[in-house]
């Protein structure tokens, strides 16, 4: 069992009554269940459990708060607000994963990003207001392997635009 108290994870997120029960078996997790507080009414889950009779296992993490989590990937840079859900099967080969994203706002994102925003009115009134970018949803599937990424959708609704993409990225 792991108990801390606060960590802090960036000035505006301290990750506050953290706690911890997990398996470890031949120096890997088996099992987690976590738990902890953002403020009074945001918090964060964390689970990883077997999948019955494999060797795959499922990551699940829910958040109230996105931020904190992708602060460190220039992915999503420029997000903030929203509630976050993520779920990953995998095992030594291959993942297989779900990233949802919900009531969020994009603030100082590319440019692409900008430029298509202008596509109605209210994406030039969020824009010339300096509020970011509203969406309603973003769902990102993708399988990844050694060599690489598959992004089988990028999904992307809001009230001034939407975004579908799928590709891949290689792993050199």
């Amino acid at each position: 069992m792991i108990d801390f108290n606060e960590i802090l994870k960036g000035p505006k997120f301290p990750i506050k009554n953290f706690r911890l029960i997990g398996k470890i078996k031949k120096g890997s997790f088996e099992k987690i269940t976590a738990k902890s507080d953002f403020t009074e009414d945001k918090h964060l889950d964390i689970t990883l459990k077997n999948k019955k009779n494999t060797n795959i296992k499922v990551l699940e993490v829910y958040s109230d708060i996105a931020t904190p989590l992708l602060s460190d990937y220039n992915f999503f840079k420029g997000l903030y607000g929203g509630t976050l859900y993520y779920v990953s099967e995998y095992d030594d080969q291959i993942s297989s994963s779900i990233l949802t994203i919900n009531n969020f706002k994009l603030n100082n994102a590319p440019a692409l990003a900008k430029i298509l925003s202008l596509a109605d009115l209210k994406g030039l009134f969020d824009s010339l207001k300096g509020e970011g970018i509203s969406f309603d949803t973003l769902s990102i599937k993708y399988n990844s392997n050694s060599t690489k990424m598959d992004i089988n959708e990028i999904f992307m609704i809001g009230p001034s635009i939407s975004i579908l993409i799928d590709g891949y990225v290689e792993r050199k």
